[in-house]
């Protein structure tokens, strides 16, 4: 993750894409910047835009200062980088 790129919000799914979300099985852990500021995320559905680029919705931790705690972002090698959550 290059601590200086920041994550991009996706739109949220229209109508007709096929949007699939994960089960309590498939956790995808996730540490992003957002605004400059660190976050844990975990992926709870991803969506595939006709431009060829991933959506994630994620979970946020903590919650932004909003208060929301999912957005939708899009994956970005330079901004989101995956955690390992075994011991």
């Amino acid at each position: 993750m290059n601590e200086q790129c920041d994550a991009e919000m996706a739109p949220v799914p229209g109508g007709g894409t096929v949007v699939r979300a994960y089960t309590p099985y498939e956790v995808i852990a996730i540490n992003l910047r957002v605004d400059g500021r660190a976050y844990r995320a975990v992926a709870m559905a991803p969506y595939d835009h006709p431009d060829g680029r991933r959506a994630y919705r994620l979970c946020l931790w903590p919650a932004l200062p909003d208060g929301a705690r999912t957005c939708w972002y899009w994956w970005d090698e330079q901004a989101m980088t995956r955690r390992d959550l075994r011991p």
